[in-house]
């Protein structure tokens, strides 16, 4: 008896594959491991162990960290999930802590990014104990919609929603949050919605949330099996006598071992579930009779959708019969009821398996549904009468004819569904019907994770079918394109392979057609993501990619613009070569093009800073800066093209990125293609343009919009660290504090656009005095204009500082930085010598050939100097001692080293006259030529790097140099003098003009309105002040 009982499992086992038991072993062993990891997960959570306030404080605080990490937060995923968690343990957020549960409140979860906000969620808790306080009632505030914006569309607040929901039972199930109330509240709000009567809609969505919700709090919170042990038990090949048997001695050794392991992982696991969390029985019990009520109200309104989808089909199909055509827009309607009824049935199908009831019996007609079990029952006659009808065929080879047939669905599909295409002409019904009976087999098999062979062959043939049928127009592309996007949900396994069989029969088709050309670009795209995401094997992924070519075949080699080979070679060097060690060998190159010819283009290339990286802005106007001191018009024309679309940004602030244009306009000062007035002027062009029209303010620069101070900031983050002294400091100090006041006028700032200003005013004002207030700053301007205006008008305003200190340390220093740059390398020779533009004049850059250069310089000082004392003894009776002294010393001889050079440079001396006559000879008058007065000349003798000397020359007040220069210094006196009076009056009429026009205009202004203007435009007054200066 005991060996007969032992018989039938030994029979029943014999069919098992160890490896298939095993496979289930390890799918019991991972869904063990995560309910563990999740219980121990839950106790850490609950007692949380919180660092004291002193190790807080040692973290880091900044406004400018902690509000980057906010701004990080909400795009938290998957992907950047160890890096945010990383930054949190280092910030301190105590007092962020209201932005920080706004921030992962509002994450648009997609299902593999929920465990890392709950890493996230357990984080934060675990260090501030008011997170998770104000954590769940923000979760449940977005799961029902109430935190939608006005600038946020309905796809993104669906996305929050479904993100939301997914997130608040893991929430409850780690432990984060203790309570249920928040849940049961959104689950009383969103069953209370559906009303299909009212807001067919709005329910459907909501029917579609409750399925997701159903789906993640069934085995988080209800107690149903998780997902991985749920699969394993399904897919069990083992009887249960069998799998529950003590005695396993009867089976063969690595079998008995397998299930020996499978029993003991079973009862791990068991164990485990019993320890798992649930919600307390009261709150289960409401939760429960909650997703009952939206069960029965959601299949209730199935089944009326099902029957109205019947009755519309019938209408069409008799419309279609008696007139040859649909009506206009019934097609269209019936797509649409089409939709909603799918999508209300895969929310009811969601809720019905996690909650583990039956659907609703639909009635099937031959326009819905076929019966599959006639379809299996006609396929299976055959082979079920074959002995009953074994006589009726006496001969082999003409039973074989009758009975044995080829398997040609392969073949003759596109042929089938052209002729059902052609019936269909006659007959809509069949059509019709065939149609329906394809996506039901469609999707019998798609739901059957069978790996066979035997189960995959149907799958591939009717989703070929099924694509054929599309493209003879018996399926509505959204057949195609809803079970395709199904495909791409679960894209694992047979479902890849079924994907990759439609896309390559209908997916061009489908991408030429209008209708459907957005969804499908769409799929394909999230195709091909996919195929890079997971870990497809060989097959597959040439599978994917074959689809993909078929449906978009690698286009011939794309018409390349075709360009003079000059611009191809110009692009070349900006976009290709330029870099920070290969400058100098770029401005070699470029000057040695035809100029005439490359100038408007090299032009053109150089505004395209969009095109290079921000860091390469500072080589584009290096190199500009060397091509403009041989080429003034490049200069010229750069600035003013630069300027130009600065202004023209303004009027269209939405067009382009002007960061870089104004970071080039920096630069440009950098290198000496602008001075500080020309960037002054647009500094207060950004913070004053439009602003004399309160329409035109309120539209290109309102209260809210902070666009012109962040071109402010990258402006002076580029060149405002030239502006520390002289004139150009002082106009830094004016400008900010008309800044300061434009600042105050504008809304409260956000958090990176102030940290940005704070760290400019400590980069180039460590000590400014920052106003608190909009009143004192606009003080403060008015007590600038106050004072100029006074000065003005008593015609004591100074006169402008030349900038020649500024624009020498900017040249030293740009000069410096090419230098370290690349400039001690040796220059290449050019074969070419003698060339206009041949780029040999580039000696500050290349610093050749320096024996030349000197002997050069030697020949020229001896020529300069031989005529100097010519002309100075021609002119006078004798030669002058102090001359006849200094020639021998002054004069190079032949031998001098090729590595010094001197020149003679005649120049004034500082604070004094550009002569000197002796005190004694003035008093005491003279009587011959030899005691005539002289005029004192310095002679500057240059050796070699920075060792200066010079000596006095005395040159006869009746030389020829002597007279020409005291004639030029009367000259230009007489002309300054001149000058200074035109330009004072010329002030001093300008000014009373502009005041009286002002007075009149706010006169005028207040007599007409007789209100205070909008808080962006009070400042208007000093508006007005930017104006007149700009």
């Amino acid at each position: 008896m005991g060996s007969g009982a032992q018989e039938p499992a030994t029979t029943d086992a014999a069919g098992v594959s160890v490896e298939a038991i095993k496979a289930n072993t390890a799918q019991l062993g991972a869904a063990c491991v995560a309910l563990k990891a999740q219980r121990e997960a839950r106790a850490v959570n609950l007692e949380p162990k919180r660092p004291g306030e002193s190790d807080l404080g040692r973290l880091d605080s900044s406004i400018k960290k902690n509000g980057a990490f906010i701004k990080k937060l909400r795009g938290l995923g998957a992907d950047n999930r160890q890096q945010l968690l990383a930054e949190a343990a280092k910030l301190n957020l105590s007092k962020y802590v209201s932005e920080a549960v706004a921030a992962l409140a509002e994450v648009p979860l997609k299902t593999s990014d929920v465990p890392a906000a709950v890493d996230m969620a357990a984080a934060l808790h675990a260090r501030y104990p008011d997170f998770a306080a104000s954590l769940g009632p923000a979760i449940a505030k977005v799961a029902v919609g109430g935190s939608k914006g006005a600038a946020d569309d309905d796809r993104l607040a669906a996305r929050r929603q479904r993100g939301a929901l997914r997130l608040l039972p893991e929430l409850l199930a780690a432990g984060v949050l203790a309570d249920a109330t928040g849940l049961l509240g959104v689950m009383k709000t969103l069953v209370t919605a559906l009303d299909f009567s009212k807001e067919k809609e709005s329910s459907l969505h909501n029917a579609t949330l409750l399925g997701g919700l159903a789906k993640s709090a069934a085995p988080l919170l209800l107690g149903a099996p998780p997902e991985g042990a749920a699969v394993a038990a399904g897919s069990l090949l083992l009887p249960q006598e069998l799998l529950h048997a003590e005695d396993l001695s009867s089976l063969p050794g690595d079998l008995a071992a397998a299930v020996a392991e499978l029993q003991q992982q079973q009862k791990q696991l068991e164990a485990e579930m019993q320890q798992r969390y649930q919600l307390p029985p009261e709150q289960r019990s409401l939760l429960l009779k909650m997703f009952d009520r939206a069960f029965d109200c959601c299949c209730a309104e199935l089944v009326e959708s099902h029957k109205a989808l019947l009755a519309l089909d019938r209408e069409n199909a008799r419309a279609y019969a008696t007139k040859g055509e649909l009506p206009e827009g019934a097609a269209a309607e019936y797509e649409s009821c089409r939709k909603a009824y799918e999508g209300l049935h895969r929310a009811v199908a969601a809720m019905a398996e996690a909650l583990d009831k039956q659907l609703p019996d639909l009635a099937e007609d031959a326009f819905t549904r076929l019966d599959e079990g006639s379809a299996a029952g006609a396929a299976g006659a055959p082979g079920a009468a074959a002995d009953a009808i074994e006589h009726i065929f006496e001969d082999p080879e003409v039973r074989a004819f009758y009975e044995q047939l080829p398997d040609l669905w392969s073949l003759l599909l596109p042929y089938y569904a052209r002729v059902a295409a052609t019936i269909a002409q006659a007959y809509p019904e069949v059509g019709a019907g065939l149609l329906a009976a394809v996506e039901a087999e469609f999707d019998a098999t798609a739901a059957k994770k069978d790996l066979t062979r035997m189960g995959e062959e149907p799958r591939l043939r009717v989703a070929r079918y099924l694509a054929e049928l599309a493209k003879f127009r018996l399926a509505p592309p959204s057949a195609v394109l809803l079970r395709l996007k199904a495909l791409l949900d679960d894209f694992s396994g047979p479902a890849v392979d079924a994907a990759a069989t439609l896309v390559e029969n209908a997916g061009r088709f489908l991408l030429r057609l209008p209708e459907s050309k957005v969804r499908m670009e769409n799929l394909l795209g999230v195709m091909m993501r996919l195929r890079n995401a997971r870990n497809l094997d060989s097959r597959q992924t040439n599978a994917v990619d074959s689809a993909y070519f078929a449906c978009r075949p690698p286009d011939k080699a794309t018409q390349r613009r075709r360009r003079p080979p000059l611009q191809e070679y110009i692009r070349h060097l900006l976009f290709e070569v330029l870099g920070d060690g290969s400058i100098v060998e770029v401005l070699r190159k470029l000057m040695k093009l035809p100029w005439g010819e490359a100038e408007p283009y090299l032009l053109k290339c150089l505004l395209k800073v969009s095109r290079v990286r921000f860091q390469h802005i500072a080589l584009i106007a290096s190199l500009a800066g060397g091509l403009a001191q041989y080429h003034d018009s490049l200069g010229v024309g750069l600035v003013d093209l630069v300027l130009e679309d600065v202004r023209w940004g303004l009027d269209h602030p939405a067009q382009g990125n002007y960061q870089q244009r104004l970071a080039q306009v920096g630069e440009a000062y950098n290198y000496m293609l602008l001075d500080s007035r020309a960037v002054f002027d647009v500094l207060y062009m950004l913070i004053g343009h439009a602003h004399d029209n309160e329409e035109a303010a309120l539209k290109l620069d309102p209260p809210d919009d902070f666009f012109r101070i962040r071109l402010v900031i990258a402006l002076l983050s580029t060149c405002g660290s030239y502006f520390s002294k002289g004139a150009a400091g002082r106009r830094l100090d004016r400008f900010l504090t008309f800044m300061q006041a434009y600042v105050a006028a504008k809304q409260q700032l956000p958090l990176d656009v102030e940290a940005d200003l704070q760290d400019l005013y400590n980069q180039l004002r460590p000590r400014l005095v920052q106003f608190s207030s909009y009143a004192e700053a606009a003080a403060a301007v008015s007590d600038i204009l106050a004072k100029e205006a006074a000065a003005t008008a008593s015609g004591l305003e100074p006169i402008e500082e030349e900038e020649s200190d500024e624009e020498e340390e900017r040249g030293g220093t740009a000069a410096a930085a090419d230098a370290a740059a690349g400039l001690a390398g040796t220059a290449e020779d050019d074969d070419e010598d003698g060339e206009v533009g041949s780029g040999d004049g580039l000696d500050e850059y290349e610093r050749g050939d320096e024996q030349g250069l000197a002997a050069a310089v030697d020949d020229e000082f001896e020529h300069e100097y031989s005529s100097l004392l010519q002309e100075c003894q021609g002119r006078s009776a004798g030669p002058a001692p102090a001359a006849a002294a200094a020639a021998p010393s002054a004069a190079p001889g032949p031998s001098s080293s090729s590595s010094s050079s001197q020149q003679v440079l005649l120049q004034r001396q500082p604070q004094q006259p550009p002569y000197h006559v002796p005190r004694a000879v003035e008093a005491e008058g003279y009587d011959d030529e030899s005691a005539a007065p002289a005029v004192t000349l310095k002679l500057l003798m240059k050796k070699g790097g920075k060792d200066d000397r010079s000596r006095e020359l005395h040159v006869p007040a009746n030389a020829a140099i002597a007279v020409r220069l005291m004639a030029q210094q009367q000259s230009e006196a007489a002309e300054r003098e001149q000058i200074k009076a035109l330009v004072l009056e010329a002030n001093l009429r300008d000014e009373a003009e502009q005041q009286a026009a002002a007075v009149l205009a706010a006169q005028r202004t207040a007599a007409a309105t007789g209100r205070r203007p909008y808080r962006g435009g009070s400042s208007r007054g000093h508006h007005g002040a930017w104006r007149r200066m700009l």
